[in-house]
């Protein structure tokens, strides 16, 4: 399989999933240019970040996803805010009982604060 290849099923992946490269970028912690880069096969995401872009996907089998004619159609991929929730959940998990009870108090204090609790819609309006 070339490189090329590997660009194409991950641009047809995003593209399938209903996601920008903007949004993609944001979920895996690089800029949309970056992931437009891998689309273009002008660089590749290391292995970590393939694992999560499988996740954001939803691919189960990373090896066939890239042989070549093979592109799966799974269940519509993770949102943004589905990838966020996970991420705070595995954040929970590795902490000791007292750093899940201070992040289960910061949360609280945050859901007490309007500037965090506004859709962003409402948010924006009273910006203006």
């Amino acid at each position: 399989m070339s490189r090329e290849y590997i660009a194409s099923v991950l641009k047809r992946l995003r593209e399938a999933s209903g996601l920008t490269a903007d949004q993609v970028g944001e979920m895996v912690g690089k800029s949309g240019k970056t992931v437009n880069a891998w689309e273009n096969n002008r660089g590749q995401p290391d292995a970590e970040i393939l694992m999560l872009l499988c996740e954001i996907y939803r691919v189960e089998d990373i090896l066939a996803t890239f042989k070549e004619g093979y592109i799966t159609k799974k269940a519509p991929a993770i949102s943004g805010s589905d990838i966020q929730k996970q991420r705070l959940m595995e954040n929970y998990e590795k902490l000791n009982p007292l750093g899940q009870e201070k992040l289960v108090d910061y949360s609280e204090d945050l859901t007490e604060v309007e500037k965090y609790t506004q859709t962003e819609a409402v948010f924006s309006a009273k910006e203006a």
